[in-house]
């Protein structure tokens, strides 16, 4: 399959269809259109302004407010899923079921039962590609590669405890952030808060550079809401807006993890890794400060840091993240690459935070 996939590249683009017009359907939409190895063939939207003005701005020929046409296109090699999240599961599984590659944005799921319906559909299509968006932020930009080499090396020793934390003070999806998207904190439209929105990323980029080979023995969580009139007043909040986790894993690993889309107090984003032999403190996305401070011993036992400055010059922003995912997702059609998250690590990270929601 991959062969023939490869053969057919090079007579002809690969077809595909973007689902949800929306934020970032229009980021995907971008990067689509620059990938030369594209025809961006199909876009679809229920909103009908939203689509009629995606599909003007960008000349897409063939556009529609039913899925099914999009899917069930015979020319149609794949697709991505940015809708909300509560329609991933039907509509992925749909996709896959006939027979099309499929991205799906964050989260790819919704809840445990959807998450072992989703494993059982992937493993009966082992032809197809099937990815989640977990990957964007986290794995395919520069710094997790040299954070991760950093950590290969030895330099830090046996790493013990990663502490992760990112407070801020209303940047809520859905209000503050994006207010079009009001599904953004109603549970059972967006499965959760900033743990579920942003947790993928941090548990795929912190989890990814130690090797993927730990495995969560406990779990204990706090989470908090109500903590500003709106919040506390609307009866559609019901969403963490502040979540403080401690996280068990084997191999003596402990991760505290903390993350408020509204609080009333204020932290960066900011990973510490404590190794037995040194440790790390840096910015893990790939917009923000490309610093990486190292702390060591000195051949004296005295203590020492270093600040290592990592290239981020063509890689630093934000849609230069949806370009790379993207191109992965290409890629791994094509036959080049082979996903770096498949489904079933996604889904091991997913349900460590359906643990906590």
């Amino acid at each position: 399959m991959r062969q023939l996939l490869r053969l057919l590249k090079m007579l002809h683009k690969l077809n595909i269809g973007v689902i949800g017009c929306g934020m970032v359907g229009e980021h995907h939409i971008h990067a689509l259109l620059n990938n030369k190895n594209v025809n961006l063939k199909w876009v679809c939207d229920t909103d009908g302004e939203k689509l009629n003005r995606i599909r003007k701005k960008y000349s897409i020929k063939y556009y529609t407010n039913k899925h099914s046409e999009v899917i069930l296109d015979e020319n149609t090699h794949a697709v991505i899923i940015c809708t909300q999240p509560n329609t991933h599961f039907e509509l992925a599984a749909f996709a896959i079921n006939a027979g099309k590659h499929v991205l799906v944005e964050k989260p790819l799921v919704m809840n445990n039962k959807e998450l072992i319906e989703i494993l059982k559909i992937v493993n009966s299509y082992p032809n197809l590609v099937i990815m989640d968006a977990s990957i964007r932020h986290s794995r395919l930009q520069p710094k997790f590669t040299s954070i991760k080499s950093i950590i290969d090396s030895g330099r830090l020793g046996e790493v013990y405890a990663i502490h992760h934390n990112v407070i801020k003070r209303q940047s809520r999806p859905g209000i503050e952030y994006h207010p079009k998207a009001s599904w953004f904190y109603n549970k059972k439209l967006s499965g959760g808060g900033p743990l579920l929105d942003w947790g993928v990323y941090d548990l795929s980029f912190h989890l990814g550079i130690l090797g993927d080979t730990h495995n969560v023995q406990s779990v204990k969580s706090w989470t908090f809401n109500g903590l500003d009139q709106f919040s506390l007043n609307n009866q559609d909040f019901s969403v963490e807006e502040h979540g403080i986790v401690m996280l068990e894993f084997d191999q003596n690993l402990v991760y505290y993890w903390e993350r408020a889309s509204n609080a009333h107090n204020e932290s960066l984003n900011e990973t510490r890794i404590y190794g037995k032999k040194g440790g790390l403190k840096f910015n893990y996305l790939s917009w923000e400060s490309n610093k990486v401070i190292q702390y060591y011993l000195d051949k004296n036992g005295k203590a020492c840091e270093n600040c290592i400055m990592l290239s981020m010059d063509e890689h630093n922003t934000h849609l230069h993240d949806f370009d790379a995912l993207d191109e992965h997702f290409i890629d791994c059609i094509l036959g080049y690459q082979e996903p770096i998250m498949p489904v079933s690590l996604a889904c091991k990270y997913l349900n460590i935070i359906f643990q906590i929601l």
